[in-house]
């Protein structure tokens, strides 16, 4: 079972905010341009590239709102590699953990957006870097090693399908040094049905994670589509059986949940502005809520939090918003 510690319980030794290491994996983007979007006759499509990767957003969110932040993955020695690395330590992310390898790249995906901002995703990401980071004794004992500098850590459900299939031993033996070293974990199970062989793989993989985590960040949808459940309260309960601490759940209508033992409580969005792009709107709202309850804010104020930091995101295109998006579209960290 896991400790049953609450998110604001990381690092309580210290007068220093909690350190959280993020994991996963961070990818090649292609989003629409302004000429995708409003196409002249006869002009070729143009795109747009950045870096982003669902743990990676909110490892940036969280380092844009003051919280020590690390990021963990493996990436090879390509330009498009080198240009991840600039960029997380252009957001102030401690990224000397991450392993390079040679002849590696890392994977790609490109966005296509619905007149409401919904959108689709095509991937190029089966030879990707990151699903090597915990293949073999020396990567593990690297990530291993690196737990001890770290209060919390962050993982998805992407981060399963990516790095746990066919890496069972090197990333199972990190969760249990993770948990004999008490750190928090936090997790956002982030379900992918198409990153899975089959549903039942996931949910036994799903199950053994869940009975470790403290922090649960689920959003309903996805929940539903892996457990059956499309009732909050009742998702929550089964969670609780696991040993779960705490609970942030986003639901549909820019909705939101918590829970961390007592009453749970509410909150929806009063952004009112255009949504141009929900791309990376869950990943923000992790950060932001995240951030609040390690600086030790309560689960109502949390949740405005993390509803203000996702209107930063759905606001413009991709999944990384400019530092000057709350100029422009009046969202605001």
């Amino acid at each position: 079972m896991s400790s049953g510690s609450s998110i604001t319980t990381a690092g309580q030794a210290s007068s220093t905010l909690p350190r959280v290491l993020c994991v996963g994996e961070v990818m090649v983007e292609l989003s629409p341009s302004d000429s995708v979007l409003q196409p002249q006759p006869n002009a070729e499509p143009r795109y747009q590239l950045a870096y982003a990767g669902d743990t990676f957003n909110t490892a940036i969110h969280l380092a844009r709102l003051g919280i020590p932040t690390g990021y963990l993955t493996e990436l090879g020695t390509d330009r498009f590699s080198e240009g991840i690395l600039a960029l997380g330590r252009s957001e102030g992310l401690v990224m000397t953990g991450c392993v390079t390898t040679e002849g590696s790249m890392p994977g790609l995906y490109l966005i296509e957006n619905d007149a409401a901002g919904e959108r689709q995703f095509h991937y190029w990401r089966g030879q990707s870097a990151a699903r090597n980071l915990f293949s073999g004794d020396e990567k593990c004992r690297h990530a291993c090693a690196l737990l001890s500098q770290w209060d919390a850590v962050y993982l998805s459900g992407i981060t399963l399908a990516v790095m746990a299939q066919g890496n069972e031993p090197g990333f199972w033996r990190f969760i249990d040094v993770l948990r004999q070293q008490r750190k928090t974990l936090i997790f956002d199970p982030n379900f992918r049905p198409r990153l899975w062989p089959d549903e039942d793989l996931a949910r036994a993989i799903y199950r053994r994670l869940l009975s470790q985590c403290d922090v649960l960040l689920p959003t309903l949808d996805d929940e539903a589509q892996l457990w059956g459940f499309d009732d909050p309260e009742a998702l929550v309960s089964f969670y609780r059986a696991f040993g779960v601490a705490e609970v942030a759940m986003k639901c549909p209508g820019a909705h939101a949940m918590a829970w961390a033992g007592g009453e749970p409580v509410a909150a929806h969005s009063d952004y009112r502005g255009q949504v141009v792009d929900t791309t990376g709107a869950g990943d923000a709202f992790n950060g932001g809520y995240l951030a609040a309850r390690l600086a030790g804010q309560s689960l109502i104020d949390a949740l405005a939090a993390a509803h203000r930091v996702a209107a930063t995101v759905v606001a413009v295109h991709g999944a990384i918003p400019a530092i000057e998006t709350e100029a422009v579209t009046g969202a605001r960290y």
